[in-house]
């Protein structure tokens, strides 16, 4: 567990919290910050209780919902879920230590020592719980939500980026938490309502006056607790066109999405209904340049990002900025610094004749649109690896397929990450969308696939390592184990991809 809570796992103990105080800094125990002592009752007040069993008048050193995370002094939240009660767990959590249960019933049996508590909703009150263990961080900072369509990830990291650095706004994102005094990475998809206040706890005391969170980081704790935004950031549809790049003037009047701070919304876009708009776009292999307007002026923006998307989340990002009080043309100038997202469009140069980039689009409209981005920059030929993971939508399977043949000259299909699914029911399924026969091949191991596109490509020809991203591992059955794209593209290109299928590629297209 992230924050305050500790649990008994290596990785979990390599992020444990800071002890190290600067000097002059406050105290845990000091107005504000989480008390030296919690008890009970202060998390769980009687006016939320519907009945109790046992003490409420006592010590407390945790809370947890997922009962092998429970720690001797711990407050268990019995969940319910699809097709799981939480009381099921009670007798586990209280072996390991839980002085406490709160559930939205009594059971018959009540669990020995540990206090029983039934509250109308479980779900509300561990939100409410952790913004009171936690000393209500969501209060202490400006938290900025990041919602709606695809993008969510880019716009967080740059709108983190450029409201003011590192050292000045956390960040809970899909890829990695930053947490003021450290960077973590993410490994556990979104994080629970506990997580996510023990980290913006430690962002306020590192320092931090601001937070940037994606969209499903807030869910639980926006429902539950009544979170306290400073801002919204809410993202319209991705896979439209950005509007009037020529800068003709007859393009479409696009409005890709707004930032709410209080009353005050600004919209973003393509066209002329936007506020904050982006004209005379120009892609390049080495990033973007456009115009960028907003009611009281303008400037010429060059960044390193590559591909239309991200003049979306340029744009969002400023806006949201300039929404917060913050002066666009300082906002610009942070960017220049920016010198990308990563798994997104990401470049990795090693001084190959050809480029490289990490992305990671997995359904059929990312690709397309990646695909077309890539096409318009780049002068040689397109080649993509990808795959589909396991456990998902089977039936959209075919059309990622369809839309690598579309967009790829070359595409080689291999594993992204299977997880309990057998791969040859994936691939099966894939190859419902083949196309072109001729122009796609099939390589379960997933380095090896890596190490065929780049022994394929010649200069000026782009390589797409697309599904992944940032991902630094792999799931393949129960195991899962460190696979990162980046890395391992990095390390095949230092060897000349001599690791990969040796001739046998060529051979297969």
């Amino acid at each position: 567990m992230i924050g305050y809570l500790t649990c008994p796992s290596p990785w979990l103990g390599a992020v444990a919290p800071v002890r190290a105080r600067q000097p002059g800094s406050r105290s845990l125990a000091s107005p504000g910050r989480v008390p030296a002592v919690r008890r009970l009752g202060d998390v769980v007040p009687e006016e939320g209780i519907l009945a109790a069993r046992g003490v409420l008048n006592r010590s407390i050193t945790g809370l947890a919902t997922d009962p092998r995370r429970v720690r001797p002094g711990f407050v268990y939240f019995a969940e319910d879920g699809v097709g799981a009660d939480g009381l099921r767990f009670v007798d586990e959590a209280v072996r390991r230590g839980a002085v406490a249960v709160v559930a939205n019933r009594m059971p018959l049996l009540g669990p020995g020592g540990a206090t029983l508590v039934q509250v109308p909703s479980v779900a509300v009150a561990v939100a409410r719980a952790a913004q009171r263990f936690f000393g209500h961080p969501d209060r202490q900072l400006d938290v900025v939500a990041v919602r709606g369509a695809a993008g969510r990830t880019s716009v967080a990291h740059l709108l983190q980026k450029l409201l003011g650095g590192d050292g000045a706004v956390g960040l809970v994102g899909a890829t990695h938490y930053h947490l003021g005094r450290r960077t973590v990475p993410c490994l556990s998809g979104t994080p629970g309502v506990i997580d996510l206040m023990g980290m913006l706890a430690q962002m306020r005391d590192a320092g931090c006056r601001q937070a940037v969170i994606e969209d499903e980081a807030t869910a639980t704790a926006g429902e539950g607790a009544g979170l306290r935004l400073a801002g919204v950031v809410v993202l319209g549809g991705e896979s439209r066109e950005v509007g009037d790049r020529a800068g003709a003037g007859d393009g479409p009047r696009d409005v890709w999405g707004y930032a709410q701070v209080g009353r005050r919304r600004v919209t973003f876009g393509g066209g002329s209904d936007a506020e904050v708009r982006a004209e005379t776009i120009s892609l390049r292999a080495d990033g973007t340049r456009f115009r960028l307007v907003w009611p009281e002026g303008g400037l010429d923006v060059e960044s390193q990002l590559i591909g239309s998307a991200h003049v979306r989340h340029v744009l969002a990002a400023v806006a949201t900025a300039w929404a917060l009080g913050r002066d666009p043309v300082r906002v610009v100038a942070a960017l220049r610094s920016v010198g990308g997202v990563p798994g997104c469009l990401e470049r990795l140069p090693q001084g190959q004749p050809f480029t490289v980039l990490v992305d990671r689009s997995g359904d059929p409209d990312g690709l397309r649109q990646a695909l077309a981005d890539l096409r318009e920059v780049t002068t040689g030929r397109l080649l993509a690896v990808f795959g589909c993971a396991g456990n998902g939508d089977r039936t959209r399977r075919a059309d990622v397929v369809r839309a690598v043949q579309a967009g790829a000259d070359l595409a080689v299909a291999t594993a992204d990450n299977p997880r309990a699914e057998p791969l040859a029911r994936i691939f099966a399924d894939m190859r419902a969308g083949v196309t072109a026969p001729g122009r796609i091949v099939w390589i379960e191991d997933r380095r090896r696939a890596i190490a065929c596109a780049l022994e394929l490509a010649r200069p000026g020809d782009c390589v797409l390592l697309a599904g992944k991203g940032p991902d630094a591992v792999q799931e393949l059955g129960d195991t899962v184990f460190p696979f990162d794209d980046r890395v391992v593209a990095r390390e095949l290109l230092a060897e000349g991809a001599r690791t990969g299928e040796r001739g046998g590629c060529r051979a297969a297209l």
